[in-house]
């Protein structure tokens, strides 16, 4: 099995959510810290696919900030992911898979938040305007153009 290579970006995006779950009062790390994360520490790829639906990020972030709360802090404990964020993960490794790409990227992560169905973040993603379906087809039309320009080489006519 080979070892998935992080962008930066995604990187720093995991690190900010375990950092907010704690600072939030909880040991569980969710779909929802991760996703306050990306809009944040704003990675280009996260928001600029965001910015071209014109999903307006503050108001998703604003929206999302009564759903930080955790539970109860044990400090012995330290942040564990919760199942709901390790599908949301699991997710992520499958769209850039499926993307073709050869590193897990901010892009990646918020396609594996808006494929999970049931939670907090993922709802308030489609509220926006952003659901998976509307991600994915954001994603591959940004994939084409990309293989376009390498095909191409920069060629002028």
């Amino acid at each position: 099995m080979r070892r998935v290579r992080f962008t930066e970006a995604a990187r720093r995006a995991t690190l900010v959510a375990q950092a907010e779950a704690g600072e939030r009062g909880g040991n569980r790390l969710l779909p929802a810290h991760l996703l306050y994360a990306l809009l944040v520490t704003a990675p280009i790829s996260a928001t600029g696919l965001l910015a071209r639906l014109e999903i307006a990020v503050e108001s998703l972030r604003d929206a999302l900030l009564p759903h930080l709360q955790g539970a109860g802090f044990v400090a012995e404990q330290g942040i564990r992911p919760s199942e709901a964020f390790r599908r949301v993960n699991d997710r992520a490794h499958a769209a850039m898979r499926d993307l073709g790409d050869r590193a897990l990227d901010s892009r990646h992560l918020l396609l594996g938040i808006a494929a999970e169905s049931e939670g907090t973040a993922a709802r308030l993603l489609a509220d926006h305007g952003a659901s998976y379906e509307v991600l994915r087809a954001a994603c591959e039309s940004r994939g084409r153009l990309a293989a376009i320009r390498r095909w191409f080489g920069g060629r002028r006519s």
